[in-house]
This record gives structure tokens, sequence and C-alpha cells, in this order.
């Protein structure tokens, strides 16, 4: 008698339209859940600080909690990296950017409105942001390495949409914009440091436009 009920309600829950149960295990999962995502694509920079920068690329992680259906709040890093186009009487080998900081994002899910389960969202973050650049500089008769950076505070905001492949798995597309605010640039050659006032006037946006991936730890 006891197979019997088991084979009944094999055949029971076989027959249900998954519909019928509650989908937190499934796409909707993402509602309650913690949030890791890594972006992939092309920056660039704006205003007279980039007339020697060309676009490349940028590697960006977030790892973040929604506690709410509609709010997640998490750690924004982002790796923004320069094609240095050196003006004469410079050899510039990397310049990049690294920001840290929190992030807070609104989401709007559109699995009721549009039938499939996909996430708009808009996201803000303030945090740390560190220019460097290094290569060699020609003083003289001679070529010298020299090492450049520069400290501040950054703001950041984005937006984009999220498509959620399975129950863990997201793909989707994301801009990002960065606007730092450094204090000084300090260079460092031939056994010296020099450091600057910096015009933050110079000071554009870096932009960032790319696909990320994103894993739902359902909570």
């Amino acid at each position: 008698m006891k197979k019997l009920w088991v084979v009944v309600a094999v055949v029971i829950l076989w027959s249900t339209p998954v519909g019928a149960f509650p989908r937190h295990a499934g796409a909707s999962g993402r509602f309650q859940s913690l949030m890791f995502q890594i972006g992939f694509g092309v920056d660039g920079c704006t205003d007279h600080w980039c007339d020697h920068v060309d676009p490349l690329v940028f590697l960006r992680t977030n790892v973040g909690f929604r506690f709410l259906k509609y709010v997640e709040v998490g750690v924004h890093v982002g790796l923004l990296f320069g094609h240095p186009d050196a003006p004469a009487g410079r050899d510039v080998d990397t310049d990049w950017n690294v920001f840290l900081g929190p992030e807070v994002r609104g989401l709007l899910p559109l699995d009721r409105i549009a039938g499939f389960p996909m996430d708009l969202w808009a996201g803000l973050a303030l945090g740390w942001d560190r220019f460097m650049e290094s290569g060699k500089q020609y003083f003289g008769p001679w070529w010298v390495d020299y090492d450049t950076r520069a400290d501040g505070v950054a703001l950041a905001w984005g937006f984009g949409a999220d498509y959620v492949l399975t129950s863990r798995v997201g793909l989707g597309l994301g801009f990002w914009f960065y606007k730092p605010w450094f204090n000084d640039e300090c260079t460092e050659a031939r056994g010296s440091i020099r450091c600057d006032d910096v015009d933050n006037d110079d000071i554009g946006v870096i932009w960032t436009v790319g696909f990320q991936a994103t894993y739902y730890w359902a909570l």
C-alpha cells in the first residue's frame, strides 16, 4: 500500500503544471538572493585628461544582497583600462583606474508585465578611485622609468537589463559611468617623488558598455 501511495504522488507531481507551485526556487528566486555578477566590455574617457588615452576594455564585479524585490545593496569593483597614445617625449606602458565602493541598485522585474523573467535596473555607487600610469619619460639624453598615481573619490552610476536564463544564471547588458575627483597626482621617477595639484575641471567621466553574467543564490 505504501508503494502505491508513492507511485500516486509521483504521478501527481509529474502531471501538475509548474506554475501551480511557488516559483521561489525558479526564475523568481532571485527576488531574495545573493547576486554575483561579472561584466566585461569596452570603456573610454572624456575631457583633457584623456587626450592621450584611447578606448580599451574594463572588468567589473558586483556582489549584492537583494533583500527586497526591488532593492539590492552590495559592493562594486571596477578595473578600467585605457590604451595609451602617449605624446612626444613619453612612452606609456599602462594606463588604468580602479574603483571600489558600496552600491545600491533599484530593480524593476518584468516577469508579470512582459511574461518572461527579466530585470531592468539602475545603480548608484560612491567610493574610492585610483588612477595609475607607468612608462618611460625622456629626460635629456636618457629615458627614465616613471610611475604616476592619483587617489580620490568617485561617483558611479549605471543602468541596464538582465535576462534570467535559468533559476541561477542571468545574462545582460550594462552601461556604467565613473566621475572621479582627485586630490593630487604624484609621479615617482629617478628615485624621487613629486606631487602636483590636479585640475579636476580637466577630468571628465569614464564610460563603459558591455555584457554581464549573473549568478543568483536564492535565500
